[in-house]
Formats: C-alpha cells, structure tokens, sequence
C-alpha cells in the first residue's frame, strides 16, 4: 500500500481513494473513462483527424501494447469505481490524465502523480505533458509549466509543459 511519506508498495489510499496500478481486466474501463472525458472536454476544439487519433491512441489494443513495452497505468477507485486515471510513458511523461467529470477538481489528478512519484520511490520527480489547450490551467494548478508553443501533430492540438521536481519548484 502506497501512503504518502512511505515505502514502495502496490497502491495508496488517500481519504476514501485508493490510488494502485491497473489491472488488466481494467483496460476497458480506463479506455471509455478517457474516451468519454476527452469527448466531453477536448473534442470540441479538435479537428475531425485529432478525434479519430485520440481514439486510436486510447484503445484498449493501443494501451496494452503499450503496457507490453514498458508504459504504465495508475488508477484513482473509489467505492468500487474507477474515477480517474493517468498513463505514464517512462520515465516521466504524462500521455493521459483524466479525471471523472462529477469528480474533477477534487484532487484526485494530484493524487495520481503523487501515486505515481511514490511508485516510481521519487518524489523528487520531473514530469513532462502535452496539454491539450484547453487544458492549460489544470496542469498549472498541479504545478506544471509551459515549456513551449503550441503545437498539433496528426490533429492533436498541445502545448509542452513540465512540472519542476519540489526542491526545483521551492529555489
């Protein structure tokens, strides 16, 4: 079990939240929760071709080949149900993070990345992120920073960013 302030473990309880790794059974579930958030919130503003590759990349064939080689999935549950999710390609880069609507803003994006540093036994950690736009104040909000303009790559609109290590974010 994953406690903040604690030795590596399989997951991490926070209030009722429990933070932990994915199960494979769970790829389905984690497909559609970031398919539906993305539909919601980042589609809007995304041409046709963006859409249709978001999709792709989001599939459970897509995830778990990439879990195959070395990317990993971390899961917030609570009560039984998956309320969020982040997808973490090594060492550090944040592919996807998306959070229940009803739920967002309630902490549990923070809660993933630090699930995520504890696994990893560094909570010193750098993460980087192609923020969708409008996404921007999010990533801020969890510390990240533009490093960059924005770009769009296949139809997928982001802007770079990176969320300095704590002792980088406290100089």
């Amino acid at each position: 079990m994953l406690r903040a302030g604690c030795e590596r473990t399989d997951l991490a309880i926070v209030s009722s939240i429990i933070y932990r790794q994915i199960h494979p059974s769970e790829t389905a579930a984690v497909s559609s929760l970031a398919c539906e958030v993305f539909d919601k919130f980042v589609a809007p503003y995304y041409q046709t071709e963006g859409v249709v590759e978001f999709h792709r990349y989001a599939s459970v064939e897509a995830l778990s080949q990439r879990h195959e080689s070395g990317h990993f999935t971390l899961v917030a549950e609570q009560s039984g149900e998956l309320v969020g999710m982040l997808h973490l390609r090594k060492p550090s880069h944040v592919s996807m993070l998306f959070v229940q609507s009803s739920r967002q803003r309630s902490g549990i994006g923070r809660g993933l990345l630090a699930a995520a540093d504890a696994l990893a036994g560094d909570m010193d950690r750098e993460f980087t992120v192609s923020s969708s736009p409008n996404a921007l104040s999010a990533y801020e909000r969890l510390g990240f920073r533009i490093t960059g303009l924005e770009q769009c790559v296949h139809g997928i609109r982001f802007v770079p960013m990176q969320r300095l290590s704590p002792n980088d974010r406290n100089a």
